[in-house]
């Protein structure tokens, strides 16, 4: 330790230097103009010992902490249940410009962020850069890497940093972008974890395939349980569209923030409810826009999983989606809270902020914040989210519900105007001329009273026993002002005076306007009664003692009489029917017909034997009814309807009624008795179909297509009684024998198909296809057997594998083609043998092919096993696998005569015979050669050790020239590593001095000069060396191409003239073998004159 008794004065601008353990420049006290600079170019710099109060300034004078460019005040990420008290009960802060709180003022205690994203550095897409993650794994990318990039850009609270970027555009919908973040947690079952995650897009979303935003938890087994405790291999806290992600179906917004939130239960956490915290929020407002999911730790869990997604952004036309913050803490009470997610604001109990001690935002009070300007309370918000305002409330526009824009109260349209919308209806509009209620009830629960006119556009509804009472006491004729006390306004807005008034105060009139008619309906029958043009109609009967008509009456309906009159006075009876008798037995007449209203209707002759005659006119007979009951038409009868023939009547068609149809009651015959019987649809190309009625349902049960040469389409089965169909009795297919069918051919019987089999009909007696005609292919079930020689062999299927059993398996070549098994599939061909697996090779060649080419073989050869790589210059390699790593053990390299090289090392226990040498892989000057009685070591072909009989030698040394020019460049030497000395230059001459550093050596003196001499290689001794013997490039180019050199009096340097000044040591240090470059061939001699 070095004490010094007064003050270190530097008389320059010159440093304090701090160097490491490790020897390199740390710590520095620099002075740059009249400023102190502390820097350290290896760490960070600490004020203070971690006890002790640090002060700032003389205490006298004020004194300012500048940032010239964008920090922050801190504590150290390596601290935990740090406090930053900015302030004192008897300070005050004052801010002089902005405050950007960021997420919260307040935030103390915070748990370790098992997310963190202090490892991201920058790296645009194609991300190549491995996005480091401390507390279990980095960040791995979701989709690929020109789908992600870590950028530059503005955070939710306006502060520069990196943002994930999910890039957009690649319509390849699936994952486009994010990470899968693992975490390692230690496994306690009473402890749950928040998972957050702030995210943004650059677009507008306006379809499904702009995405879809996930934020979820790990899914391996046993990680993540549902709230029930089952097991969740794929959990999600808030996924969904973009266009419909929030509540209410809402879109995401372009260029706003939110904060996905998740938590995770303790395991043993038995309850079951969905907690309020999960969801997605506003990070602007705080306002949660969507619940999300919440599950449970699985018990004794040690990992988890930070998710975030961008995924099925099918569009190349849209934006991109940017994450910030991820999180993950666990929950003991010190985890952030929602309100330290979002832009709230929490301020120390005695904090005031504002522009002044007058005007300000005053929290001293508790549970209540004061809004104060110029000393007065203008605003008080308490706990129960009550403001009170202290004065008037001016709003320039209107008052809009959060979260819902088409909600609002206001002044929007004008002035003298205020409004009430709901879901951008209006509902209430009040001006200087009227006061309006649109697209609603109004519900008055009490007295209404209106001064004035009330234009009501819907329903007017009056419930209970309650009055709408008029005070005027105008009165006036019918179209004035004065009478109406309701009017009513057609489908145009427009009033055309029709309404209810009073022409007195006993009078209720109705007015109808101009050219208008008045109309009572019952709700039931439609109008009743219809008034207009001062004539009044009856849409029904009128019943009354009686009636008194002073014009003509026109009736629609019926005229009813007494039942004791026939008669209807009057002179004009017109079209309208008449009614004689009792509405339920009397007679109906009209001037299209007679209807009967009792059970029956009679028409009858008054005199015996006379016929009733149906005419059209005068002299035109249609139908005459005789007293015979005959019925004679005049011409041809067209039925429109059903003709009905009583049971057992017939139906007879012909002059001697050889064709007719009739009916039993029972059942309906068809019968011709003369000639064939046809069938014709003369329709071209229209078919015949026969119908029935099957359960209730008509169906078709055959239909003759005429368009097909009249074949028939049978609707269900065809039943013969003679039990076959066929071309003739020797070619058919015959059902005469129960449960069984016999397909015969030419007379013979050949195939016999039963419940339980299909077979031929004599043993030996069918082929199943033929050379010419094959089958293409053959399904059987599971299980299926295929028996040879009644079982004496058979093909079994059994889960997945085919079984032969009863004999050998022989597969015979003709001698020209071999015989080959194929695995058509993507899958492997494996054969397993219960015992041993033996391939015999009369050939004694084995031969291995890939994609039908030969690649090597094993070989028989007079007993020796031959493994051979036939592919000219291709390798022999022997792989295995060392602790779940493939790995090669060995490589016989063939484009080198066999040559063997061993990935790791080679233990032998007994004897290596090697023909010629061991060389170093990739070096071929560096081997080991071997003779007779003899071994050479070789090096880099530049010194050599020879071990015989005789003992070992170095056969040589070599010194290589033609260095080049860069200082401190060996060829070959004597290179020591010590002295622990750095900040040295490369090429200089320097000597070893106590305490065993190096300093600059110079012929000026004999303590600068003598010693050990050494040119540096490098700025450090111990990492660069120092070159004791050798070829080498100095700093200086001395003399000319083999000069003997000097030690120079100029520190470092050689020189080719011997120093001359008196006390200098001539000393020579080597010889000059290039005079441009520098380079030397050094060996410093041990003897010097010092020049007297």
């Amino acid at each position: 330790m070095t004490t010094f008794l007064s003050d270190i004065i530097l008389k320059k601008e010159n440093d304090i230097q701090f160097k490491n353990s490790a020897g390199n420049n740390a710590g520095k006290i620099s002075q740059i103009g009249n400023d102190l600079v502390l820097s350290n170019a290896q760490g960070d710099v600490f004020l203070g010992d971690g006890a002790s109060d640090v002060y700032i300034g003389d205490g006298v004078n004020t004194v300012d902490i500048l940032f010239e460019k964008s920090g922050s005040i801190a504590a150290d990420p390596s601290s935990s249940n740090v406090t930053l008290t900015i302030g004192s009960s008897n300070t005050s802060v004052v801010f002089a410009g902005n405050i950007d709180f960021g997420s919260s003022l307040v935030q103390t205690n915070a748990t370790t962020n098992l997310a963190t994203s202090k490892g991201w550095v920058v790296d645009p897409a194609p991300l190549s850069e491995t996005q480091a993650g401390d507390f279990g794994g980095n960040f791995n990318i979701n989709g690929t890497a020109a789908e992600n990039a870590v950028v530059y850009g503005l955070d939710p609270f306006g502060n520069k940093g990196l943002l994930w970027k999910a890039v957009g555009g690649t319509s390849d919908d699936d994952a486009d972008g994010g990470w899968n973040k693992d975490v390692t947690i230690t496994a306690n079952d009473n402890i749950g974890y928040l998972s957050y995650v702030y995210f943004k897009i650059d677009f507008t979303p306006n379809e499904t395939e702009d995405g879809q935003f996930y934020h979820g938890a790990g899914g391996n087994t046993g990680e993540t349980l549902n709230l029930n405790g089952t097991n969740n291999t794929n959990p999600y806290f808030n996924n969904g569209v973009l266009t419909t992600l929030f509540t209410g179906s809402q879109p995401v917004v372009a260029n706003r923030w939110y904060v996905s939130v998740g938590i995770l239960q303790a395991y043993n956490n038995t309850t079951t409810d969905t907690d309020t915290v999960s969801g997605i929020y506003d990070v602007e407002t705080g306002e949660k826009l969507k619940n999300g999911s919440e599950f449970k730790m699985g018990q004794g869990a040690t990992g988890q999983r930070h998710r975030a997604y961008l995924y099925y952004q099918d569009s190349t036309t849209n934006g991109n989606m940017f994450f910030w913050g991820p999180g993950f803490h666990a929950i003991d009470g010190s985890e952030p809270k929602i309100q330290d997610l979002v832009k709230t604001i929490t301020l120390a109990p005695t904090l005031k902020v504002g522009r002044d001690a007058h005007n300000l935002i005053d929290f001293t009070t508790d549970n209540q914040i004061t809004v104060k300007t110029n000393d007065t309370t203008a605003l008080t918000i308490n706990s129960g989210q009550t403001a009170t305002f202290a004065g008037e409330i001016n709003i320039p526009s209107k008052i809009t519900h959060v979260g819902d824009t088409t909600t609002w109260i206001g002044f929007d349209d004008s002035v003298d105007s205020f409004r009430v919308v709901t879901n951008a209806a209006e509902r209430f509009h009040v001006n200087n001329t009227r006061t309006r209620i649109s697209n609603n009830n109004l519900e008055v629960n009490g007295a209404l009273d209106l001064n004035g006119n009330a234009d009501i556009s819907g329903d007017l509804t009056m419930s209970g026993h309650k009055m709408v009472k008029f005070s005027s006491t105008t009165y006036g004729d019918f179209d004035s002002e004065d009478f109406f006390r309701i009017k009513f306004r057609d489908n145009g807005g427009t009033h055309n005076d029709v309404g209810i008034g009073m022409t007195d105060s006993d009078t209720l009139g109705f007015n109808t306007g101009a050219g208008g008619s008045f109309e009572f309906n019952d709700g039931t029958n439609g109008n009743v009664l219809t008034i207009s043009n001062g004539q009044a109609t009856f849409d029904g009967e009128i019943e009354g003692g009686s009636l008194d008509i002073n014009g003509n009456a026109d009736i629609s309906g019926k005229l009813v009489l007494p039942q004791t009159s026939t008669t209807i006075g009057g002179s004009n009876l017109g079209n309208a029917s008449l009614l004689v008798g009792s509405s339920s037995t009397g007679i109906g007449i009209d001037t299209n017909e007679i209807v009967s209203k009792g059970d029956h209707l009679f028409i009858g002759a008054a005199t015996n034997d006379k016929n009733i005659v149906f005419r059209t006119d005068a002299t035109s007979t249609v139908l005459t009814l005789d007293s015979s009951q005959n019925a004679t038409f005049a011409g041809d009868v067209t039925i429109g309807d059903d003709v009905f023939i009583a049971d057992s009547g017939v139906l007879n068609l012909g002059s001697d009624n050889d064709f007719f149809l009739f009916h039993d009651g029972a059942d309906a015959v068809i019968r011709n008795s003369t000639g064939h019987l046809f069938i014709d649809n003369l329709a071209q190309d229209k078919d015949i179909y026969f119908r029935g009625n099957d359960n209730g349902s008509t169906i078709t049960a055959l239909t003759l297509d005429m368009s097909d040469a009249g074949a028939a389409y049978f609707n269900s089965f065809i039943y013969t009684s003679a039990g076959g169909i066929g071309r003739d009795a020797d070619n058919l297919i015959d059902f005469s024998t129960d449960n069984q069918i016999i397909f015969r051919l030419n007379n013979s019987d050949k195939l016999l198909l039963s419940e339980a089999r299909l077979a031929p009909n004599a043993n030996d007696g069918m082929v199943l296809g033929s050379s010419s005609l094959m089958w293409s292919d053959l399904f059987l079930a599971s299980g299926a057997v295929i028996n040879f020689n009644n079982s004496d062999v058979t093909l079994t299927h059994s889960s997945n594998n085919l079984t032969l059993a009863g004999g050998s398996l022989s597969i015979t070549a003709d001698g020209s083609n071999a015989a080959t098994f194929t695995e058509s599939g993507s899958g492997d061909f494996e054969i397993h043998a219960a015992d041993d697996l033996r391939l015999n090779a009369d050939g004694h060649d084995i031969v291995l092919k890939g994609a039908s080419n030969e690649f090597g073989r094993l070989t028989n050869s007079s007993q020796d096993f031959v493994i051979q790589n036939i592919t000219s210059n291709k390798d022999i390699i022997f792989k295995g696998n060392d602790g779940g790593s493939t790995i090669t053990a060995l490589t016989l390299d063939m484009s080198e005569a066999g040559k063997a090289t061993f990935t790791g090392n080679v233990d032998i226990s007994g004897t290596l015979n090697v023909a010629s040498g061991i060389a170093h892989t990739g070096d071929a000057d560096t081997n080991i050669n071997f003779s007779t009685d003899s071994v050479r070591i070789t090096a880099g072909n530049f010194a050599a050790v020879t071990h015989d009989a005789t003992g070992s030698t170095i056969s040589k040394r070599v010194f290589i020239r033609g260095l080049g020019s860069n200082d401190g460049t060996v060829g070959t030497g004597d290179v020591v590593y010590f002295g622990d000395t750095d900040s040295m230059t490369a090429g200089k001459i320097y000597q070893y001095k106590t305490p065993g550093t190096w300093i600059e050596a110079h012929a000026t003196t004999v303590t600068t000069s003598s010693g050990l001499l050494a040119v540096a290689l490098g700025e450090n001794s111990d990492d660069n060396g120092m070159l004791l013997r050798g070829t080498v490039v100095i700093s200086n180019d001395p003399g000319s191409i083999g000069d003997a050199l000097f030690l120079s009096a100029t520190s470092g340097q050689a020189t080719a003239t011997a120093p001359s000044t008196s006390g200098n040591i001539v000393r020579v240090i080597g010889y000059c073998l290039n005079d441009t470059t520098g380079e030397i061939y050094f060996n410093p001699d041990g003897a010097f004159v010092e020049v007297s």
